[in-house]
């Protein structure tokens, strides 16, 4: 199932993440995260995750990401948890880091993605 969703207004994505998590077959977490919004994770990753929180919505042209500040420096939850700077998403969905939904490669293939 791909769903694609490109710079909607927070509200529009909020709606298009709760409907496509409501879709999902398996049990997933949300994490809060700023402006309302929510991560997609694995149970596996939450305690993770929440060990760094607060995590903040970061909204750029390509989407928006959950950030937080790890001594000192900004981080995205989805590099994180691929523990690479170069991570794509299968789905398109930039709040879904499920990891089944995420892969790392090369920056270019990022870009292509």
């Amino acid at each position: 199932m791909e769903t694609t969703i490109q710079k909607p207004e927070l509200t529009e994505y909020r709606i298009a993440l709760n409907e496509f998590a409501a879709g999902l077959r398996q049990k997933v977490s949300r994490l809060p995260i700023s402006q309302g919004m929510f991560v997609l994770l694995d149970e596996s990753q939450f305690q993770m995750a929440v060990q760094h929180s607060p995590w903040f919505c970061q909204v750029t042209e390509g989407g928006l990401y959950a950030r937080t500040v790890i001594n000192g420096e900004a981080v995205y939850l989805h590099q994180l948890i691929m523990d690479s700077k170069n991570v794509g998403f299968h789905n398109k969905i930039t709040l879904d880091c499920r990891r089944e939904n995420l892969f790392a490669l090369g920056r270019r293939g990022v870009m292509q993605n």
